[in-house]
């Protein structure tokens, strides 16, 4: 939280934007003209090229390189990879019919914990969750004497498998090296789904390639 975020113009040098990562460590530069640029935050540098789409770039300070691989792009532009690296982790049993009816983005909040779970067609799935928590600090006589928060994130990858029907039935998520867990569904109104106890309501159109 609050560490600093600079882009650069890629030609000139000069300092385009500046801003400070919020209480989940993510930022944000809204406005940027077509160009080419380069991110810096720390000791890490990035170029992008910025068209006419929001772009997506995830920094882990503790990585040699810098970059996260979990990022957005990994599942949406990269699935095949996934499928590769799931290789013998099987869901079993699929309904492709279903799965395609089923497919899309969804997000869960729940109290200080929001989710977000990416069903594609082609059997691949990402999800993600972040968490906020915050509070107060006072002295004896009960005086406000300064405030506190703190975030946690945490996602995954892999391959899943549905069977059941438009109601109810079970989904077989398959973690990237990790061992396969089937939990049950069931649908609720609004477009929402309880998937293994958690509530899930569609966003949109899953954005997998």
């Amino acid at each position: 939280m609050n560490f600093p975020v600079l882009l650069f113009d890629s030609k000139t040098g000069r300092l385009i934007a500046k801003t400070k990562t919020n209480i989940f460590s993510k930022y944000k530069f809204k406005n940027i003209p077509v160009g080419v640029y380069v991110v810096k935050v720390g000791k890490f540098t990035k170029e992008v090229s910025v068209s006419t789409k929001n772009i997506k770039l995830d920094f882990n300070l503790s990585a040699p390189d810098g970059l996260m691989h979990h990022s957005d792009r990994f599942v949406y532009n990269a699935a095949k990879e996934i499928e590769e690296q799931t290789k013998g982790k099987d869901p079993g049993k699929n309904n492709q019919e279903l799965m395609n009816w089923i497919a899309g983005e969804y997000y869960s909040y729940q109290g200080n914990t929001e989710r977000k779970l990416m069903l594609c067609p082609n059997g691949v799935f990402y999800d993600s969750s972040e968490s906020s928590y915050s509070g107060t600090m006072s002295d004896a006589g009960g005086n406000q004497t300064g405030a506190w928060g703190s975030g946690s994130a945490d996602s995954g990858n892999g391959r899943w498998a549905i069977r059941g029907n438009k109601q109810s039935g079970t989904i077989t998520f398959c973690y990237k090296g990790k061992d396969c867990n089937t939990v049950k569904y069931y649908a609720m109104k609004d477009n929402c789904f309880k998937i293994n106890g958690i509530t899930f309501c569609y966003k949109g159109k899953p954005r997998c390639r």
